[in-house]
């Protein structure tokens, strides 16, 4: 992996282990903006190492994607799963 996927790959991997009320473990939410706020990147460039890079690998799966912010519809963020062991 890039440096910035690896960036990705650990602040996705904390995530995963925190429990919430509203994200058991390994169930977590990330937009493209915010992944892309987070690295310093566009939300094109955070998309495509989101599902471009790790969801084709198989570290993280899409569970339900999100819905893109338009005028007047506030946006939803994408719940993924990982899919590697802990450690």
């Amino acid at each position: 992996l890039a440096e910035r996927e690896k960036i990705a790959y650990r602040i996705l991997r904390d995530l995963a282990m925190r429990v919430t009320d509203d994200s058991p473990v390994r169930l977590f939410f990330m937009s493209d903006d915010e992944m892309g706020l987070r690295l310093g990147l566009t939300s094109i460039q955070a998309h495509r190492i989101l599902k471009g890079k790790l969801a084709k690998m198989g570290i993280i799966k899409v569970v339900e994607n999100g819905i893109q912010r338009a005028r007047g519809q506030r946006g939803i963020a994408t719940i993924y799963q990982w899919n590697m062991a802990t450690l």
